[in-house]
Parts: structure tokens; C-alpha cells; sequence
């Protein structure tokens, strides 16, 4: 059976006219409805006003129910602070290897392995992508959108804006972005250049070192499209912001990205 789709207003469902994706993904996954095939949140572009919800299969009168009581109580704010786990969950604090405990000191899941503590989270992802239509490059560098994300662990991402990313807990990550830019028209030669950028928190813009990619085009017909793939690893902290941007850095032909080829996939490890 096709996936099913249950589209929200977010101007007219959503008490603050808000949605934090992340975070709404996680209350469902917490719900009762978390076994009915729940698969994905998508928010539109700045522009646009539903906000999509993804299931396996059509949802049960009493499931469709609770799913409207999440969006009507959602304040779409962006999670922040220590990941918050009830202690009956876990194992009580102790020193025999093996045995974890919430610890609300540090706010991390903690094990003792017979010498020392060791923090439990692992490692999460975020895999963004673009799936309205191109955007077009020009000489100016513009920032690359992504409207629809696919995984996302509202604990250690924000999804600020549709180019920005925000870092909730500090760590380390790997990012990769691929970005299909096709020359839509003009015979001249043309280069599009792509890279990553990254802002500390209270701080501004700049590239990130050796994350830069270039992408030669003929024409709107011979050799018009490919795909600049930008990569890089380093140490975040919270508050620090990611995006992608790219431009026309020589000739003349018009450039567009292409819909649902922009992709942006970021790996987080503890430090």
C-alpha cells in the first residue's frame, strides 16, 4: 500500500502557527501511534503553509485522533538542554559492568565498564533534502535549500531555516552535501562552484576548508548536468550553524538546481 500522508495547517492547526520537525517527529515516535508505521515529518519552504506527516498505512479513527491532539498541543519550539529520559526505563546506578543510569547532572545515559563512566550516546544522523523546485545560481552566492528532512534527532539538530542547520549538543561530525546543478539554457561554457560553510555560535559565515567543489557545464544540451558533492569533518559546539551554498563562478549559461537531487547528510558523534 502507498504511503499515506496527513497534511496540517501550520498557520491554522498549530496553537503558535510553529512546527519544530524534529521535535514533533519525536513526540509521535513517543505516542501511541509510534507502531503505526510513523515515517517522516516534512515542513515546506518559507513560503509555503502545510506541514506533511507520512505513515505506512492509513491511520485508525481512534490513531488519527491522537495524531490530531499532538499537532493541537505542538508548540513548535525547537528542543533545547539535557535529553530527558524517564529513570524507570533504566537500570539503577551501580558498579557492575553492563548496569546504565540516567545521569541528570550531566543529562547523558552513563555505564560503568569496572574503571570508569562512559557517556552512552551514539551516534545520530540528519538526512535533509530538496523536493520543490530548483532554485536558481547565479554570480551571487546563494544558500542551498532543503525542505524536507528524512531523519532527525531533535536532541542534537535544529532545522533553523530551509539552509540552515543548528547544533543542539556540542560533538563531532562528518557532512556530506550533493548538490545536481543542471544548465538549463545558453551554449557557453560554464563553471558552478559549491561548498560548505560553517558559523559558531555568535559568530559569522565562513567556508570551511577543503569542503569547496567545482562543477563544469557545456551546454543546455551536451554535458548539462552533475552533481558537486561537498564534504568535511570537524567539532561543533551548541549553537554552531551549517549550510551549503553555491554560484556561477564562470560563463554565462543559466543554472538550476535540480528537484529532489540536493541532498544534505550529517553523522553527529559525542566528542
Amino acid at each position: 500500500m502507498a504511503d499515506m500522508k496527513y497534511s496540517y495547517s501550520i498557520s491554522g492547526d498549530f496553537p503558535n502557527q510553529a512546527v519544530a520537525p524534529g521535535k514533533l517527529a519525536y513526540q509521535i515516535e513517543q505516542s501511541s501511534i509510534a507502531s503505526a508505521g510513523f515515517l517522516r515529518v516534512d515542513v515546506p519552504d518559507q513560503d509555503g503553509d502545510d506541514c506533511d506527516i507520512w505513515f505506512d498505512d492509513p491511520l485508525s479513527a481512534p490513531d488519527q485522533a491522537t495524531l490530531d491532539g499532538l499537532v493541537a498541543a505542538h508548540d513548535g519550539v525547537p528542543v533545547r538542554g539535557p535529553i530527558v529520559i524517564p529513570e524507570a526505563t533504566l537500570a539503577p546506578q551501580s558498579s557492575k559492568p553492563g548496569q546504565a543510569w540516567w545521569d541528570p547532572s550531566v543529562g547523558a545515559i552513563k555505564s560503568y565498564n569496572g574503571s570508569d563512566e562512559k557517556d552512552l550516546i551514539c551516534g545520530k544522523y540528519l538526512d535533509a533534502y530538496y523536493a520543490g523546485g530548483g532554485q536558481s545560481i547565479s554570480g551571487t552566492p546563494i544558500d542551498i535549500e532543503t525542505d524536507s528532512v528524512r531523519i532527525t534527532e531533535p536532541l542534537i539538530f535544529d532545522k533553523v531555516s530551509a539552509t540552515e542547520l543548528e547544533f543542539v549538543r556540542a560533538g563531532r561530525i562528518f557532512v556530506i552535501g550533493a548538490v545536481t546543478v543542471q544548465q538549463t539554457a545558453g551554449n557557453g561554457r560554464t563553471i558552478t562552484r559549491g561548498a560548505l560553510q560553517h558559523r559558531p555560535s555568535g559568530g559569522s559565515y565562513a567556508e570551511l576548508p577543503g569542503s569547496g567543489a567545482r562543477l563544469y557545464t557545456r551546454n543546455s544540451s551536451d554535458g548539462n548536468f552533475g552533481t558537486l558533492i561537498l564534504r568535511c569533518a570537524l567539532l561543533v559546539g551548541v549553537g554552531d550553524r551549517l549550510k551549503m551554498v553555491a554560484q556561477r563562478t564562470d560563463g554565462s549559461g543559466t543554472l538550476n538546481t535540480t528537484s529532489n537531487e540536493v541532498n544534505f547528510l550529517v553523522e553527529w558523534q559525542p566528542e
